[in-house]
């Protein structure tokens, strides 16, 4: 999730150029990812406008290497902010999973 400043260059035009040098380097370095089809999986644009909505959308991507069987807890996903963010503070963390759950949030990301 990304915060861009009024008058900003095209965000998904440096989201784009991000995803691709990043996973050059990544399948440089990771031999699990060298037979990887893809590293990065997806960006939409959208403009969140509610404190409850930006929690629950927080929720949803700290969990998605859970909904995606990479990992059995959101928290043992080595390679998001989560993974340092629960180690930080947990009690907070959790704190914010139960009161923003992110189980309505309907997002179409089958990949």
């Amino acid at each position: 999730m990304l915060d861009a400043p009024e008058g900003a260059l095209n965000l998904s035009e440096l989201v784009a150029e991000y995803h691709k040098f990043t996973a050059m380097i990544i399948k440089k370095d990771t031999q699990e990812a060298v037979t990887s089809k893809r590293i990065f999986n997806n960006y939409w644009d959208t403009c969140i406008t509610y404190e409850k909505s930006y929690y629950a959308r927080l929720n949803y991507l700290y969990n998605n290497p859970v909904k995606h069987g990479y990992v059995p807890h959101a928290q043992d996903y080595k390679w998001g902010s989560f993974y340092f963010r629960y180690r930080s503070d947990y009690k907070y963390i959790e704190k914010l999973i139960k009161e923003f759950p992110c189980d309505k949030i309907s997002i179409n990301d089958d990949f």
